[in-house]
């Protein structure tokens, strides 16, 4: 964890922003881990609109049931203007959650793979100007020395504009997504 803009102090008597986010618990990312370390990939995701990495090409609506709607738009377009592309789903599969969506007239990549790994990030981020939440979905862990299987690897990042929750820099990488348990 580190202060980052808009968290580090204003005043010489003052050591971080009120307002700004510090404690543990109320940090997103670590939110996450915990729901992640129960294999509640759920709550993190569905109900939910995401936005690509570039926060201009397309929209990921979940619904709460997990299904994805994939809005396409672009850098000329509001929020609103956007149309629908494709349709997914955020799924339990065979023990383990599975993502997938596909676009109707090959507008955006198609993705199709069990998610074994999720990075997290919050804090502020200059590239967008703003506080994100950035969420990464993994087939694999991209460090693999096996050639083969790194031309299979897949992520798709979903991102979150969250000026509203300024908050200390936190997150965590590569973490192995738990098999879902037995109920």
């Amino acid at each position: 964890m580190e202060v980052e803009k808009g968290c580090e102090k204003g005043k010489l008597n003052q050591d971080i922003v009120e307002g700004c986010i510090q404690k543990q618990e109320d940090l997103q990312c670590f939110q996450y881990l915990n729901s992640l370390g129960m294999s509640k990939l759920d709550k993190i995701f569905y109900s939910e609109a995401w936005e690509s990495n570039d926060t201009q090409s397309f929209i990921y609506i979940l619904d709460k049931a997990g299904n994805v709607k994939v809005m396409r738009g672009g850098p000329d377009k509001n929020k609103d203007e956007f149309e629908l592309s494709g349709h997914g789903k955020l799924q339990r599969r065979n023990g383990k959650w599975h993502y997938h969506h596909s676009c109707e007239l090959d507008f955006c990549e198609k993705f199709d793979f069990d998610i074994e790994y999720l990075d997290c990030y919050a804090g502020y981020a200059s590239s967008y100007n703003a506080y994100v939440l950035i969420v990464t979905m993994q087939n694999s862990d991209w460090f693999e020395d096996d050639e083969d299987k790194r031309k299979l690897y897949k992520e798709l990042a979903f991102v979150k504009l969250i000026n509203q929750k300024p908050q200390i820099t936190n997150g965590f990488t590569s973490t192995k997504v738990p098999p879902i348990p037995s109920q």
